[in-house]
């Protein structure tokens, strides 16, 4: 049996259907070509972060953030409390 790779047009013209483009990633590993970013954090500091393949495409990946913490609201101190 003479078996060769057909490209994904041909095999639309074989089995027909409707030909969609191929997905940018199936996992995280495929969007590491895009390399590193910083973030600015809300409290001011700064972070590192990546990017993760969320359905089918590269994304950046934030959510490396620590807590808000919210002080003193003038004459009133509840103490340290953590804003989300």
């Amino acid at each position: 049996m003479n078996l060769s790779k057909i490209s994904r047009k041909e095999l639309k013209d074989v089995f027909g259907g409707t030909l969609y483009p191929a997905l940018e990633c199936y996992s995280d590993r495929e969007c590491s070509r895009y390399g590193e970013a910083m973030i600015m954090c809300p409290d001011g500091t700064s972070s590192m972060t990546g990017h993760i393949c969320m359905g089918g495409k590269c994304m950046l990946a934030t959510g490396f953030c620590g807590p808000v913490v919210v002080g003193p609201i003038g004459p009133i101190d509840p103490g340290p409390v953590l804003a989300p």
